[in-house]
């Protein structure tokens, strides 16, 4: 990961222990080492309790809603029709205080 980042080792050992402590990423298992030998990897994931992301889709005829854990997962999914209107035509009321 170092290499491939171009980071010193230390430096990606410092943000894996920052995000291990935090409870951002969660250990998997140990993986297989090289035929070359060296250490057994520790295999992680993103934490899917940690947080999760909101997002919306406001369509011409629709609103659509999602909330998902980080890894993807889907929490909820709402879609619902909502009357359609013409930006343009609309008129607002402004009040003088």
């Amino acid at each position: 990961m170092a290499r491939q980042l171009n980071l010193n080792k230390s430096t990606v050992s410092s943000i894996y222990d920052e995000l291990n402590e935090d409870g951002f990423i969660e250990g998997v298992r140990q993986g297989e080492s090289t035929s070359s030998g060296g250490r057994k990897p520790h295999l992680v994931r993103l934490n899917r309790n940690y947080g999760y992301v909101a997002s919306f889709n406001i369509g011409t005829s629709y609103m659509a809603s999602m909330f998902n854990y980080l890894n993807g997962e889907i929490i909820q999914y709402n879609r619902k029709p909502i009357e359609k209107f013409d930006i343009l035509k609309c008129q607002f009321k402004l009040e003088k205080r």
